[in-house]
């Protein structure tokens, strides 16, 4: 890709005219702090998704991030929060960061381990017996805009339904 995929989804997101919930972006001295907390570099496009959006919801997908709760939130979509908490029951490794979960348990990480580099590393889901289709899922901002690209196709194809 191009680096410029969250940028595209965002003109995306303008454009649909839906509405667009996130909790406003944040520096860097925020996100190194976070960065710290969980004990892992950020790829350079997530660091790209917090400064613009902290957090951020979007028809049908949530990207966890950095919420207004700060570092005492404890819920999603509080990335750090979700990250500990499942660090702790031994679902994630050291290196992985929750972004999003997948609705069927498991949790899309960002890998960090696997930092190439440009700074980017594969956004995969964590877990035992994952299919192969799941293990490398692009870079965050691949990640990013697909999903989003997936939410406005699924959405129109709602409305198109709903009106024959």
């Amino acid at each position: 890709m191009n680096g410029n995929e969250i940028e595209e989804a965002d003109k995306l997101m303008r454009a649909s005219g839906y509405p667009i919930r996130a909790s406003g972006g944040i520096d860097d001295v925020t996100i190194n702090a976070m960065e710290e907390r969980l004990g892992c570099k950020f790829s350079h496009s997530y660091r790209t998704f917090l400064q613009r959006y902290g957090r951020l919801a979007f028809l049908s997908v949530e990207f966890y991030g950095f919420t207004k709760d700060g570092f005492e939130a404890q819920k999603a979509p509080s990335a750090i929060w979700v990250t500990e908490v499942n660090r702790e029951r031994g679902e994630l490794d050291k290196d992985m960061v929750a972004i999003m979960s997948t609705g069927f348990g498991p949790y899309f990480v960002l890998s960090t381990r696997e930092m190439d580099p440009e700074g980017e590393c594969p956004v995969v889901v964590a877990g035992d017996n994952v299919p192969e289709d799941y293990r490398n899922l692009g870079n965050f901002g691949e990640f990013f805009l697909s999903e989003i690209k997936s939410a406005l196709q699924i959405k129109k194809e709602m409305e198109a339904n709903s009106s024959s």
